[in-house]
C-alpha cells in the first residue's frame, strides 16, 4: 500500500479556502455563510478560539492545517482540518467582514490593536497539502482526529456532524439525519434560529432512538422508509412536534424510554394506512396494547399489535391535534392567568399591556413584556418563600441581581421538591417542559433568546414562533403567580 506523501509548507491565509462542505454544517454558499454556521453551532468555542489566537502568541504551529489541492484552475486549496482556526485568521486580516459575523466588540478592539509583528508572524500557516487523488486518505485522517478523546484539544464533532460524515463519506444509512435535514427546511413550527442551529447541533441520538420505537405507527417497514417518505406521512404536524421537542430538550432519552411520548404528542399507537375521506383505517402498532384509531369521517378502524395483545378498532374523528399557532390562544391563556400574592402589581400591569398587543404585528414588544413578567414574577416568588428552608434567592449576597435563568432553575427545583426531600412527580411532569424550554439557549422563548432580542442586532422573532412556544413555558409563569 502506497504511503501518502503530502507537501508540507507554509501558505498565506488568503490562499486557503474554507470547506463549504464541512460535516459540521450543511453545504454553504460562501465563506461568510460557512463561518456564520460555525459560530451558531458553537459560539463559545469559536470566540474562545479567536480570543486565544489574537493573543500575543498568535497561531502556534504545533499541527499542520490539512489541505486538499483541488487541482483546478485557478488553484484551490480546500481546508479539510483547521477551518475554524483559518476562519479566525481571515477575520483578523479583514478577509472576512467582522460586522457581518457579529464579532463581539471586545474582539474587534483586539483586532484593531494587533501589532505589526503579530500580523507578519501569522500571515502564513503550516499546511500539509494532499493531492486530489488522496481525498480518501484525508477523510480518514479527519475521522481519526475527531475520534480522539478530550486530550486532542479539538471542538468535538456533534452527533449531526458525525452522522453526516457517516452518510456522505462512509455511505451508511442515517435516517434520523435525513429526517432532520428535511424538517429544518420544510417544518413550520420552528424559528430560523432553531433551523440554523439544529442543522449543526441537534440531539440526533435521541431522534434515532425515538423513530426506532414509533416508525410502525406511520405504516412503514423501518426507519429508513420513514425517512424516505417524510414529510409525506400521516400525522405530520404531530411528528414535527416531536422533532421540535427533541431539539428543544423537552423530549429526552428518559422521555422516550419510559413514557408513551408519541401518543401524548397526538400520534396514536396505530396510524391508518390511508387518511382519505371515508376510508377504512388499518393500524399497526410496534409496541403492543391498543391498536388503531379509525380514519376520517367515521371510517371504521382496525388495528393490530406488533408484539403482544390484539389491537382494538376505533371510530375516526376526522381531526388531529396540531401545534397551536393561533395568537389568540396566547391572549386567552394570559387573560385566564390568576395573579395573586404580594409584590405582583407590576406583573399585572405587564400582563395587561401584553394583552393590548397584536402578537403578529409586535412580536418583539410582546417578548420584552414576557421576559419582564418572568423576572418580576421570579423575584416575587422568591420573596414569598424567603422564610422556608432552601428557598430560592433572586439576589446575590452583595445585593446584586442573579442571572434570571439561574433564579428560575432554583425556583423549579424548589417547586418540585417535597418536604421529605423526594420529588413531587406530578408537579415535575407539569413543569419540566416549561423549565427546559426557558433554560435551553436554542429554545425560541428561552431567557437567552429573549435577551438576544435586546443585545443582538440580527436576532428576530416571528409571531408564529411565540404562538407555538408560549404554551410550553407558560406553566412556570403560572406556577410563580397563582397561589394555592
Amino acid at each position: 500500500m502506497r504511503t501518502p506523501m503530502p507537501t508540507t509548507k507554509p501558505m498565506p491565509v488568503e490562499d486557503l479556502s474554507l470547506d463549504l462542505h464541512n460535516f459540521r454544517t450543511v453545504p454553504q454558499d460562501n465563506e461568510t455563510a460557512a463561518v456564520q454556521a460555525m459560530i451558531i453551532i458553537s459560539p463559545g468555542y469559536f470566540w474562545g478560539l479567536m480570543e486565544s489566537l489574537l493573543a500575543d502568541v498568535g497561531y502556534l504551529p504545533t499541527e499542520n492545517i490539512i489541505v486538499l489541492d483541488e487541482e483546478t484552475a485557478p488553484p484551490k486549496l480546500t481546508i479539510k482540518e483547521g477551518n475554524r482556526r483559518i476562519a479566525v485568521l481571515k477575520i483578523a486580516y479583514g478577509l472576512l467582514d467582522a460586522d457581518l459575523l457579529d464579532v463581539p466588540q471586545y474582539l474587534k478592539d483586539r483586532i484593531t490593536a494587533l501589532s505589526p509583528a503579530w500580523k507578519i508572524a501569522n500571515r502564513t500557516v503550516p499546511c500539509a497539502i494532499f493531492p486530489k487523488d488522496e481525498s480518501e486518505t484525508v477523510d480518514k485522517i479527519v475521522t481519526l482526529t475527531h475520534g480522539k478523546g478530550d486530550k486532542a484539544s479539538r471542538d468535538k464533532w456533534t452527533a449531526v456532524a458525525t452522522a453526516r460524515h457517516n452518510r456522505d463519506v462512509l455511505n451508511k444509512k442515517e435516517p434520523g439525519l435525513d429526517i432532520l435535514e428535511k424538517y429544518v427546511k420544510e417544518g413550520d413550527n420552528l424559528s430560523d434560529n432553531q433551523a440554523a442551529l439544529w442543522l449543526g447541533d441537534y440531539p440526533l441520538s435521541i431522534l434515532d432512538e425515538a423513530i426506532k420505537k414509533i416508525y410502525a405507527r406511520f405504516s412503514v417497514a423501518n426507519t429508513v422508509e420513514l425517512a424516505n417518505k417524510y414529510p409525506v406521512i400521516p400525522y405530520l404536524t404531530e411528528f414535527n412536534g416531536i422533532l421540535r421537542d427533541i431539539g428543544g430538550g423537552i423530549t429526552t432519552f428518559k422521555t422516550i424510554r419510559y413514557t408513551d411520548f408519541a401518543t401524548k404528542a397526538g400520534v396514536p399507537k396505530a396510524v391508518p394506512a390511508s387518511r382519505s375521506s371515508g376510508s377504512t383505517g388499518t393500524g399497526v402498532s410496534n409496541d403492543g396494547g391498543a391498536g388503531g384509531i379509525g380514519d376520517d369521517n367515521n371510517g371504521a378502524g382496525e388495528g393490530t399489535s406488533g408484539n403482544t395483545g390484539g389491537g382494538i378498532g376505533g371510530t375516526g374523528s376526522g381531526r388531529s391535534s396540531k401545534a397551536n399557532t393561533d395568537p389568540k390562544s396566547v391572549t386567552l391563556t394570559l387573560k385566564k392567568l390568576k395573579i395573586s400574592g404580594e409584590g405582583r402589581g407590576k406583573v399585572v400591569a405587564l400582563r395587561n399591556e401584553a394583552l393590548l398587543l397584536d402578537i403578529e404585528k409586535s412580536p418583539i414588544a410582546f417578548c420584552f413584556l414576557l421576559r419582564s413578567m418572568f423576572e418580576i414574577s421570579a423575584k416575587a416568588y422568591c420573596d414569598d418563600q424567603a422564610a422556608k428552608p432552601n428557598a430560592p434567592k433572586a439576589k446575590k449576597a452583595d445585593g446584586d441581581d442573579r442571572h434570571l435563568v439561574n433564579v428560575l432553575e432554583d425556583i423549579y427545583n424548589f417547586m418540585v421538591k417535597l418536604p421529605n426531600g423526594k420529588t413531587d412527580q406530578a408537579k415535575e411532569r407539569y413543569l419540566i417542559g416549561a423549565f427546559q424550554n426557558i433554560k435551553a439557549p436554542e429554545s425560541v422563548l428561552s431567557v437567552t433568546s429573549m435577551n438576544q432580542l435586546v443585545h443582538n442586532q440580527n436576532f428576530a422573532i416571528r409571531g408564529v414562533d411565540i404562538s407555538v412556544m408560549f404554551h410550553n413555558i407558560f406553566p412556570l409563569l403560572r406556577a410563580m403567580n397563582e397561589q394555592p
